[in-house]
């Protein structure tokens, strides 16, 4: 699923930068604040009830 989401994303925006609708390079990536990374891998977390997760599903921040 998350394989088809990047193509169709791929596409869409190939699509939009030949039409001349969009500028040709991706928008960069939003910085994360310190306080919003993991202190365990770096990666981004989330607000849960008991307190902050690691977004990418391998531990609790």
């Amino acid at each position: 699923m998350q394989r088809h989401r990047q193509v169709r994303a791929d596409y869409l925006r190939d699509l939009a930068r030949i039409q001349g609708k969009a500028d040709p390079s991706p928008p960069s990536p939003r910085e994360i604040p310190p306080e919003e990374r993991c202190t365990t891998c770096g990666g981004p977390t989330f607000v849960m009830s008991y307190g902050r997760v690691c977004s990418l599903g391998l531990h609790d921040g």
